[in-house]
């Protein structure tokens, strides 16, 4: 949710290594069979589902070539229950389309932010589908920041289309800016999951950026040409 806009030249790190036995696993998570729909582990470990070390991080992949590491800040139950239900996301819906970080902590005091880590809280707990959303939203404020000097001008672009954007509390004038790109990737993104009608009803009901995301939703289009102007109207970490 939160972001600067002006983004940090993006930081490339190595994708995470790591072994795993099936005993460990047994030994770490046992409900972790249970909230990927009541599969046997031996199953899950051989789709690669899931994959967890005794200690440190716990590591979820529904699909790409790398684990998503999901750290816990303070561990408590909560947190615990935001992991698996992130870890039950990734398993139900193939995100890799937008994994352009594959490092995620759960932090219960947080307020939801993609830089310096991609961080989630643990609202949302009932609601698979608006933590995907969520999700993905933290990941696109990591893909602009791939394209940081593009950004900018995209940026500059909009903020010639709403030279006086509304007062909204809690938001700066160049946050607004930057979050009418994300809101319209976003946007874009949960309609390719859920269709048009889902997606526009989770979008309509977002409580907060609300000025944003009625742009988005009403005038959408003069924002996804600047995107297409500057060619990343179309996110993919797999390409």
């Amino acid at each position: 949710m939160r972001a600067s806009t002006r983004y940090p030249p993006a930081v490339t790190s190595a994708r995470p290594r790591f072994e795993i036995g099936e005993s460990s696993v047994a030994r770490c998570v046992p409900a972790l069979t249970k909230v990927l729909f009541m599969r046997p582990l031996h199953h899950l470990l051989r789709l690669g589902l899931a994959s967890v070390f005794v200690s440190g991080p716990v590591h979820a992949q529904a699909s790409g070539n790398a684990p998503i590491q999901i750290r816990l800040v303070r561990g408590i139950p909560a947190e615990e229950a935001a992991r698996d239900q992130l870890v039950r996301v990734l398993a139900r819906w193939d995100l890799s389309r937008w994994f352009f970080t594959r490092s995620v902590q759960i932090d219960s005091l947080a307020i939801p932010h993609g830089h310096p880590v991609l961080t989630l809280n643990t609202g949302t707990l009932a609601n698979d589908s608006v933590k995907a959303k969520g999700f993905i939203h933290e990941e696109l404020h990591w893909f602009l920041s791939r394209h940081h000097a593009s950004a900018d001008s995209a940026v500059d672009e909009v903020r010639r289309l709403y030279p006086e954007p509304p007062p909204e509390s809690g938001t700066d004038r160049e946050s607004k800016y930057l979050h009418l790109l994300v809101g319209v990737l976003e946007l874009d993104a949960v309609t390719e999951l859920f269709g048009e009608t889902t997606a526009r009803r989770m979008v309509a009901r977002t409580p907060f950026y609300t000025w944003v995301y009625r742009e988005v939703l009403d005038h959408g289009d003069p924002i996804r040409s600047i995107l297409h102007k500057h060619a990343f109207d179309s996110p993919d970490a797999r390409t």
